[in-house]
């Protein structure tokens, strides 16, 4: 018999857990090599697990700002770029406006790497939160 909460195994004759309650089975029943399916298992997820899918989520969006901010950076920011060319056997020089592209790449890349920082540092915050509410729950679970 096996405790299929914490995989306690115990002999024949028992029929719960001692450790978590739960009613014990005789064989677990494993999905897909093992792997449980979190996906549609609400509540049994750890606060780790759920704060790191979070964080990679996440960062889709911030890649998304990183790239419309590099973008507002290229567009507002212009320099007068000087060109030389040969017109009728003659050279001639002019200057015409162009639009910064090396700020808006530096610009989007060291936004993104900003705020990648500050996300993780706010989902350890997250994580730190919830292990406390945790034992909170569990300590006054217990009494």
């Amino acid at each position: 018999m096996i405790c299929p909460k914490c995989k306690t195994e115990y002999r024949k004759g028992y029929t719960k857990c001692s450790d978590c309650g739960e009613n014990l089975v005789s064989k677990i029943i494993q999905n897909q090599g093992g792997k449980e399916e979190w996906l549609f298992k609400f509540g049994e997820i750890t606060a780790q697990k759920a704060l790191s899918i979070l964080f990679f989520l996440g960062l889709f969006p911030l890649l998304f700002a990183a790239i419309i901010f590099g973008k507002y950076l290229y567009i507002a920011n212009t320099y007068m770029k000087g060109i030389w060319f040969i017109q009728n056997g003659q050279k001639m020089y002019t200057e015409t406006m162009a639009n910064n592209l090396p700020l808006g790449v530096f610009g989007g890349l060291i936004f993104f790497i900003i705020s990648v920082l500050v996300w993780k540092v706010t989902c350890e915050l997250l994580i730190i939160i919830f292990r406390a509410i945790e034992t909170y729950t569990k300590k006054h679970k217990e009494v």
